[in-house]
């Protein structure tokens, strides 16, 4: 099955290189393709065109040939868009569900200022209730609590949104928290994550792609990077119970079940996902020398210098070593197109899908290449090329454009 993302409404700008081209229809008044946005379609209305990044420039020769555009459009994106998310494609069978991006549904903890009527009016009217579910982890069967801190006492109003979603029965738990600066990126806090991982159930496999989701979603809000700490804390093993402790106190039953402990797992669990992150001090000093002149070398000298996760990573003698001695650390997700994590949770999230029988996500290259507001707003345009923009709300080096970092 091919996968297709949802149309976001986009305002006809100038003349742009490649022309919409017209169409015989009877609602349909033009249709192009464009690698930024893959096809989009304008109306009879004319003053928006709709974009479909999970069509495919083949795809798109197939449409403009077919003699009614309008069945085309309801047989492949309409009915088939329907079905899944339109960040992820049918990854999974929550993100199957026909509204696994909402609309969301609210629980009674919620504040006078409607958490989409904030966001909007410190984001900009791009964001959609869509939007609202995929920064906040809210999947079909939770509910959505939320509240505000940082009060500005001038303005009066709030700069941050804490969110919590969860299912009644308790197997699924998200805590978010948005920071909406004047004059700064938005910041986005994943605070926490629990799973129920004792049995199977909907949400059992949905961290991946939840976090897909989440981060194309925050890019296309301009939210450079998702912060979060991964921590680290394994089973206790118990002791083994000597016979002869267990003769001298024959009423104790030393089989029974242990008191359920507190885990945490995201030291391993998120870096191995494709998330980055600093590796502490305190961890660096224990790794082996030739495990980290294995990193150095694999990651070009870079290593040394950054203590990155995905510089680690570049060796596969310290990968392993990490899978057996994982730690806690401040973790981070670049959200912009061509980096490090997008490309290796998308990787992650694939095999897991295609393993469990469900087809891939919607490829990284079908998915907006800028965000929302720089396409849709002319007068938002960045005081400085896109790679230098990335540069400062990031402080790192784009991947798609290194070579225009020293290019005079």
């Amino acid at each position: 099955m091919h996968q297709f993302a949802m149309a976001q409404p986009l305002p006809i700008g100038p003349a742009s290189s490649t022309p919409f081209q017209p169409v015989a229809s009877s609602w349909i008044t033009g249709l192009r393709w464009t690698p930024d946005h893959g096809a989009e379609m304008t109306t009879k209305g004319g003053k928006h065109s709709y974009a479909y990044p999970g069509i495919t420039k083949a795809m798109f020769k197939d449409w403009l040939s077919r003699v009614s555009k309008g069945k085309w459009w309801h047989r492949h994106i309409r009915e088939a868009a329907a079905q899944f998310s339109r960040w992820t494609g049918p990854v999974h069978p929550l993100f199957a569900h026909p509204k696994v991006d909402g609309p969301v549904e609210f629980g009674s903890f919620q504040k006078e200022i409607p958490i989409q009527a904030w966001l909007r009016s410190r984001i900009g009217m791009h964001v959609t209730p869509e939007h609202l579910a995929a920064l906040t982890g809210w999947l079909p069967g939770t509910k959505l609590n939320y509240y505000y801190m940082d009060i500005d006492k001038t303005t009066g109003k709030p700069h941050t949104a804490y969110t919590e979603v969860s299912d009644p029965e308790g197997n699924y738990t998200a805590h978010r928290s948005i920071t909406l600066t004047p004059g700064r990126p938005p910041k986005l806090h994943n605070e926490s994550m629990d799973i129920n991982r004792t049995m199977r159930h909907a949400y059992t496999g949905a961290s991946g792609p939840v976090l897909l989701r989440q981060m194309r979603a925050a890019y296309e809000l301009g939210i450079p990077r998702i912060d979060f700490y991964a921590a680290w804390k394994p089973p206790t093993p118990q002791p083994e119970v000597r016979p002869s402790l267990r003769q001298m106190f024959p009423g104790v039953n030393w089989d029974a079940p242990q008191p359920r402990q507190t885990l945490y797992t995201g030291g391993l669990h998120w870096p191995i996902m494709g998330a980055d992150g600093i590796l502490p001090a305190h961890y660096i000093k224990r790794i082996p020398r030739e495990i980290v002149e294995s990193a150095q070398m694999a990651s070009r000298g870079r290593f040394i210098g950054s203590q990155k996760i995905s510089d680690f990573f570049a060796s596969p003698d310290a990968r392993a070593y990490y899978e057996t001695d994982p730690t806690a650390h401040d973790a981070f997700v670049d959200t912009t197109p061509g980096s490090y994590s997008r490309r290796m949770i998308e990787t992650h999230v694939g095999k897991n899908a295609m393993r469990a029988g469900h087809a891939p996500p919607i490829p990284d290259s079908m998915m907006p290449k800028k965000p929302l507001h720089l396409t849709h707003h002319h007068r938002h345009r960045p005081r400085y090329p896109f790679h230098l923009e990335h540069l400062l709300a990031t402080g790192e080096l784009h991947p798609d454009h290194f070579d225009a970092y020293f290019d005079r």
